[in-house]
């Protein structure tokens, strides 16, 4: 991973980092609070020669205290001395060992210095303990070391009185803090990239190709009104949304120039992932720049084509391949352009793999591509082998994948299912890319043409208490009575077919 890899993945699971955060801070607060004061006071022993005695004695005075000193640091915190110490404050015996537990000696190096240290709950307690332990101390060593008792080569005294400690040295509420924060960030941080490395959804189209080898045509950024508004209509023509479906038409006239596309089946890995709509939109803006388009329902199993585009699903695909009704009439023109042709899904069968993949699904495509360009909405790869058959009769596969939601797996069985029957894989759409975030993939420049509002058609739908569906199929009829239809005109909404008689 490089360095803007790790970025992204703080910016993606930032909330989970301050979450750990959180908790580390919390930690720390906690520990802090529970934790007992505790002071600490020191006191200074010098372990000397006396001021009288000759070089050679001094020499041989300081040898020896080198030698002593290491001894008079652990004889220090001795329950002997400790006992002494209680003895002159007037405390318990039965104290002894917990004062020669918080007592502890050090020596300076190549000093004659010993210090003395004690932890209490108290700072007045911990300076009289060692005052006490000090004096106690000096006593000790003019009992055992006879020298030390100022005749000899040995004097031992306290240099520097105990201290009276005006802040505990535990707890540290600062460095806690700073642990807990410090702690909390190192194991979010750690989390994320764990999760981030056992996240197998595909969040960046840079995946795709790199992964699979599947090129990326368009990347349609997610629009929370989709789901409503699915179908981009004149009044989306200028949106982002449609750009990026501009993007994969333009694209699509690209992928096979020595042979040039016929007919496109629009497949995913596993249901909804935005494959009819895909398919539906690149219809639309396909007649929208001049192409004679067919769109065919070939989801036998849930189709939703002729419910997408407002038309009626009662006959269709299915009447049309046993012959009960013949191709002009099953198709119904939509948009005023009459460019664009839908063939809806007609009677559900049974079978419906085995009616995809027959030789009059063959014959049929192939009629459909002389007259215009076809695209096939077909079901998803995974749950049934409908989409494998129907890319073998066709130029070729898109698949449709979600942002953040398809996973590598699923995608790496869909790829092998359409190279099993030898059917070529034009593409992929990456769709619902985020639209802001350190995954944002679909960008605003403020260069795109807005189509202006409509007041008299917002008050008449104010007026009539109507939605937003049923005010925009009364703004096309009425704009559909009051002018004709004008060549290169955009798409605006469904038009049955003035022709039809049954």
């Amino acid at each position: 991973m490089e360095l803007r890899d790790y970025v992204r993945v703080i910016r993606i699971r930032w909330r989970l980092i301050a979450i750990c955060v959180l908790v580390g801070v919390a930690a720390a607060t906690v520990a802090t609070l529970k934790t007992s004061k505790v002071y600490k006071s020191s006191s200074q022993i010098i372990v000397a020669t006396p001021g009288q005695v000759s070089l050679g004695e001094a020499l041989n005075a300081n040898a020896y205290i080198q030698q002593r000193i290491n001894s008079y640091v652990l004889f220090v915190s001795s329950p002997d001395v400790a006992a002494a110490a209680l003895k002159s404050l007037g405390r318990p015996m039965s104290q002894t060992r917990d004062l020669s537990g918080r007592t502890s000696a050090s020596s300076t190096p190549n000093t004659v210095l010993m210090t003395i240290t004690i932890t209490a709950p108290t700072g007045l307690q911990a300076q009289q303990e060692t005052d006490a332990v000090a004096a106690a101390f000096v006593e000790k060593v003019k009992d055992i070391e006879p020298a030390a008792s100022g005749s000899g080569l040995l004097r031992v005294s306290v240099v520097r009185p105990a201290n009276l400690p005006g802040v505990p040295t535990q707890p540290r509420p600062k460095t806690n803090l700073l642990v807990g924060l410090f702690a909390g960030a190192f194991v979010g941080i750690s989390l994320a990239l764990i999760r981030e490395s056992l996240d197998v959804r595909v969040a960046s189209p840079d995946v795709i190709e790199q992964v699979f080898g599947v090129p990326t045509l368009a990347v349609i950024a997610f629009d929370e009104t989709a789901k409503a508004n699915p179908l981009i209509n004149m009044h989306h023509l200028g949106s982002t949304r449609a750009e990026a479906y501009r993007r994969l038409r333009t694209n699509l006239q690209f992928v096979d120039l020595d042979h040039g596309l016929r007919s496109v089946v629009l497949t995913s890995s596993v249901p909804g992932e935005g494959k009819t709509t895909t398919a539906c939109n690149l219809s639309i803006l396909l007649s929208e720049a001049g192409f004679d388009v067919t769109l065919v329902e070939g989801d036998l199993r849930r189709p939703r084509v002729a419910n997408y585009m407002g038309l009626n699903d009662a006959v269709g695909l299915t009447d049309v391949l046993i012959g009960r009704v013949p191709l002009d009439d099953a198709l119904q023109t939509w948009g005023s352009s009459g460019r664009l042709q839908v063939l809806a899904a007609g009677q559900l069968p049974p079978n419906p793999s085995e009616i995809l993949g027959s030789e009059h699904m063959a014959q049929l495509i192939r009629e459909l591509e002389e007259r215009s360009m076809v695209i096939i909405d077909a079901p998803p790869l995974l749950p049934v082998t409908d989409a494998a058959v129907l890319t073998a009769h066709s130029s070729g596969a898109m698949l449709v994948i979600r942002a953040k939601s398809t996973g590598r797996d699923q995608i790496a069985t869909a790829v092998q299912s359409l190279k099993d029957v030898n059917g070529k894989i034009l593409g992929a759409v990456f769709n619902m890319a985020p639209s802001s975030g350190p995954d944002a993939y679909a960008y605003r420049y403020g260069y795109y043409y807005e189509a202006p509002k409509d007041h008299k058609a917002d008050r008449r739908r104010r007026k009539l208490n109507l939605d937003e569906p049923e005010a925009l199929a009364m703004d096309t009829a009425l704009r559909e009575f009051q002018r004709p239809a004008e060549p290169g005109r955009p798409v605006e909404a469904g038009v049955p077919r003035a022709d039809r008689t049954d």
